[in-house]
């Protein structure tokens, strides 16, 4: 995980470094198990859950709005599989 001494200005940079650190802690299962299956929604428990734990409750580097955690994790995994996509 990214060390979080990272003031995160931005909210596109924060979407950025956060799915590229998660999609770096993917196996190839896990990667093609996304690819297979996009649906943003089927991530929201797991991924998402495991996203608003470990990067944004309590993360005091966050310096821009944001309508909530779930809204914020949501815009995450969409960028994860965005960046899935691109890669074929």
């Amino acid at each position: 995980m990214l060390p979080m001494t990272i003031h995160f200005l931005s909210k596109k940079v924060f979407i950025e470094h956060i799915a590229q650190d998660c999609l770096s802690q993917l196996n190839d299962d896990d990667k093609k198990h996304m690819k297979e299956n996009p649906d943003p929604f089927q991530y929201h428990f797991g991924l998402g859950m495991f996203i608003r734990n470990n990067y944004i409750y309590g993360n005091n580097s966050i310096k821009f709005e944001f309508e909530s955690p779930d809204d914020l994790s949501s815009e995450i995994i969409d960028r994860m599989l965005e960046i899935l996509s691109e890669e074929d």
